[in-house]
Formats: structure tokens, sequence, C-alpha cells
């Protein structure tokens, strides 16, 4: 019997300052609450989480993430929780640090709560954690018991990081339409084993539509550290359209790229860069319209997301370039087409995109 499936969190929260405010948001999930944050990210938010939580005495128990989101990072945040009775794991972070805090929320049977403090990924509000090894390589993606308890995302900090998250940010997000459109053609089932709704396609396409709208002048925004509304609505299309609408309606050939390219351990790409450019490689094998192509890669070129694998710090040979077609076409996503995936199509669409990108540079400098 065919179903369909909508998932997301319990609930969503932006707005500037928020962090100030956290203990009215933080206290229904218990009176300690680990937090997991790199030591880049944790100077950035403890002195704003401590102040936010004083008058609600909600204890925060910090802990220095290890870097990779790995089965044995997992395992240590989980006995952290534990030897410190906390009733909720929190994700402080980008990406990694929000996966393996979710993971371990789920494994322990603690609340979980996401503060992104970029909008770089779309992993906030998912109930999927990528599994990495300890050297960086994509292993499998954990799905987890349900969505995150509560997503808070503060718009003043995700405005002073680096604007490159936020436009890899776009290039993740911008992906979740097309994706979304393959697997509803090839009614493939999504992240949930079921078919998408209506409504999960509508917030895909409403995704791509405030991206196309908003995104470069949210990339101007951030460039100077400024919240306007482009920004916000930038920030809620990278981090609740997109993680609901990638969960909701799955994923295809573009997300397939990315894991497929991870295997190669080259590249000085993030994320959302490779699955840009992996977005290209999904659309040239589609054969859509030129002129959905060429408004994807204008788009691309006026935010800054890569356009060709040379931007994505990647020179392959001919078997290095085989065997990213053929990691590739191992995921199982990368077959959520309306169409047979193989090897040999993924490559010469590799190609065909790389080709356009560089093509469309030379032109723009003669």
């Amino acid at each position: 019997m065919n179903v369909n499936i909508l998932g997301s969190p319990s609930k969503y929260i932006q707005g500037r300052d928020v962090l100030e405010r956290a203990g009215t948001y933080l206290a229904p999930y218990g009176e300690r609450i680990l937090l997991l944050a790199d030591r880049d990210v944790l100077p950035l938010v403890k002195d704003k989480l401590q102040k936010g939580t004083v008058d609600t005495g909600t204890e925060l128990c910090f802990a220095i993430f290890s870097g990779e989101s790995t089965e044995e990072e997992v395992e240590r945040v989980i006995k952290l929780a534990e030897e410190k009775n906390c009733g909720a794991i929190a994700g402080c972070g980008g990406g990694k640090t929000i996966d393996a805090a979710k993971a371990a929320g789920c494994k322990g049977n603690f609340k979980t709560i996401v503060i992104p403090t970029a909008a770089s990924t779309d992993a906030p509000c998912s109930s999927l954690a990528v599994m990495y090894s300890g050297e960086g390589e994509w292993l499998y993606d954990f799905f987890l018991k349900q969505n995150p308890d509560l997503v808070l995302a503060d718009t003043q900090i995700i405005a002073s990081a680096p604007v490159r998250l936020l436009v890899s940010g776009i290039g993740d997000a911008f992906a979740t339409f097309y994706e979304a459109r393959a697997c509803r053609n090839a009614y493939a089932d999504n992240m949930f084993q079921g078919k998408g709704t209506n409504a999960s396609f509508a917030l895909a396409a409403l995704c791509r539509d405030i991206l196309l709208e908003d995104g470069y002048r949210a990339k101007q925004a951030a460039e100077n550290n400024c919240v306007t509304k482009a920004l916000e609505n930038v920030i809620e299309a990278n981090i609740y359209l997109s993680g609901v609408g990638f969960e909701s309606n799955g994923c295809a050939i573009a997300h397939g790229i990315y894991n497929g390219f991870t295997r190669l351990k080259k590249g000085s790409y993030l994320h959302g860069e490779c699955v840009a450019f992996g977005t290209l490689v999904q659309l040239i094998a589609e054969n859509v319209p030129a002129a959905e192509l060429e408004q994807v890669y204008t788009f691309f070129e006026r935010v800054g997301l890569p356009t060709s694998l040379a931007e994505l710090g990647l020179s392959l040979t001919e078997e290095e370039l085989a065997a990213a077609a053929q990691a590739s076409s191992d995921i199982g996503i990368s077959h959520n087409m309306p169409f047979d995936v193989d090897q040999d199509i993924l490559r010469d669409a590799i190609l065909a995109a790389d080709f356009i990108g560089r093509s469309r540079k030379e032109e723009e400098k003669s």
C-alpha cells in the first residue's frame, strides 16, 4: 500500500538574537542539557547561551565536538550526557556537529535540539544523520526515530558566519526542488519510505523561488553582517524549507554525486558546493530545456557556486572520473530518476557539466 509521509521538527524558531532568550525555548526539554560544539563555535555562542538561560535555571553542560560525525563520537557524546544526567542533547554549529548530536540523541533516547550557527546545510531539521569515517569519507545515512524536537536559528549569529557557508547552504538547498521533481516523476520513495505529499513538494518549490529571488541579496547582506529580510528568507529556505523538502520528497543524482565524490578523498569543496555541481549533472542527465539549464548556471555564477570540477578543487584522471561516476552510481538515491541511471550516464553528464561551466567562464573573460 502506498502512503504519503511528511516529516518536520516539532518546533522551528528563527530570529535575531534568539540565543539571548534561549532559556525560554530550552526549558521544556530538561533542567540540564548537553551542548555539543566545536572549538571555533563554542566561543561564539557560550556567553549568549549562558546569559539567555540564567533566569530559567536551565543548566548547559558544554562538550567539544571531535570534528567528525563518527560512530565513536556518537557513543562518546551519549556517555557524557548520561554521566551529567542531561535530559537533552543540543548540537550547536555546522552539519557534522549537528549530525553527531542528532544521532546521539536518538541512540541514547534524549530529546534533541539543534542550534545552527550557519545556514550551510539542511541538516538541522531532518531526521537523518550522516555518518563518516574518521577520515571524513561518507559511510551511510543513519535514520533517526523522529525529527529534532527543537531547531533554534539565531539569524544574527548566522549573518556573522563566513559568507562561503551561506552560499554553500544555497547550493544544498537549491537542489531540493530538482531532486523532489525527479522523485515525483519517478514515483520514488522519500526518506521515510513513503511518497512525498503535495505540501512537501510545494515547500521544495518555494525553497527554489526564494533562493532565485533573494539569494544574491542575502549574500550581500551576509558580506556586511546585516540581517535583512532577504537574508531571513534565505536562512529559512536553507535550513527549514530544504530540510523538510529534501527529506519528505527524496534525493536524487545531485546528492548521489556528492556522496560518490567523497570516495575520492580529493578536492576542496563544502557539501553544498559539491551538491550544486551535482545539480548541474542531474539536469544535464535529464536533458532539461536549455532555458532552465541557463537559469541555473547563471544563478550559480552570480552567487558564487561552482560550475566546474576545477572550482571544486578537482583535477581528475580518466580512471578517477570513472571511479567517481561508479561510486555515484552505487549510491541508491542516484537512481531516483524517471529513467535508468548507470556509470556511463553519470560520467558523461559530469564531463558535460564541467565543459559547459568552463566554457562559460572562458566566454566571460573574452
